[in-house]
């Protein structure tokens, strides 16, 4: 039961990041929309698949760092910055230490 509730809260907060971010309307953060939905729906399926994952995290990481540029204020961006370096080393360690964009 506390599986199915965490899985439905991830599944939820995912949710919530992907409509965020399509209400921006913002054509750079769609690779990232993509990226969150394809995750989501890994998450919410079966067995979970490492490589998939670590794909997913890295994409995600070098999507981020690549829209860092669109955030006008320096707090935000610094958060943009340190959440691509945060997805790109999860990525790293969900692959077991190598890099996962294999």
């Amino acid at each position: 039961m506390q599986e199915a509730i965490t899985k439905a809260g991830l599944d939820n907060r995912l949710q919530r990041w992907i409509e965020e971010l399509k209400d921006l309307h913002v054509p750079e953060l769609h690779p990232v929309v993509t990226d969150l939905q394809a995750l989501k729906a890994h998450f919410g399926g079966g067995t979970l698949d490492h490589k998939l994952v670590g794909q997913l995290l890295h994409r995600l990481g070098d999507n981020t760092a690549k829209v860092t540029s669109l955030a006008t204020e320096p707090p935000v961006r610094l958060r943009l910055e340190n959440l691509g370096k945060a997805l790109l080393e999860a990525a790293k360690q969900v692959a077991g230490g190598r890099a996962a964009a294999d």
